[in-house]
């Protein structure tokens, strides 16, 4: 099973992350790539109620909420401290779903992200080392949004008595 080749996220999708989240950043942004790769390989339509476990405590999680409409506050996502990627998304009530997991392609944009800010952060305001890097982070995240699911999710069927 393979992540769908486009990403269908609805106009304005991203500012209203960046509301929930508080900030724009390319670990929110692979969230919601993770939950609506995931919500499209389950064929599952709007309303439709979800069960969601992620194995990381990370910005990945208003993402995923975001594009699954699953959230801890109404206990149908759960988080697992495994430091793993790695979405299980089920039909309420189903012992089966899919797995979404972050490609390497996806994590290595990430970690260039981390690069950039902290170059970002050590060029003093208005130089033009700071303009250029802040240029180069709001490009990733730009090209982040936009990119191809296939590059950044891999999705294959699972078994919701999986474990933790």
């Amino acid at each position: 099973m393979t992540a769908p080749t486009t990403t269908p996220f609805e106009p304005g999708f991203f500012q209203a992350l960046a509301r929930l989240h508080g900030h724009r950043c390319p670990m929110s942004i692979l969230g919601a790539h993770l939950g609506l790769a995931a919500r499209a390989a389950l064929g599952a339509g709007p309303g439709q109620r979800l069960t969601a476990v992620y194995r990381h405590q990370t910005c990945a999680l208003d993402g995923i909420q975001l594009a699954t409409g699953c959230t801890a506050g109404n206990g149908n996502l759960q988080v697992h401290r495994r430091g793993e990627h790695r979405l299980l998304l089920c039909r309420e009530g189903s012992a089966s779903g899919v797995e979404a997991e972050l490609t390497e392609h996806a994590l290595a944009r990430g970690q260039a992200y981390g690069g950039l800010r902290a170059e970002a952060e050590a060029a003093p305001p208005g130089t033009p080392e700071r303009l250029r890097a802040d240029v180069a982070l709001e490009d990733l995240l730009r090209e982040l949004e936009a990119a191809p699911a296939e590059e950044l999710v891999s999705v294959r069927a699972a078994s919701a008595g999986g474990g933790p």
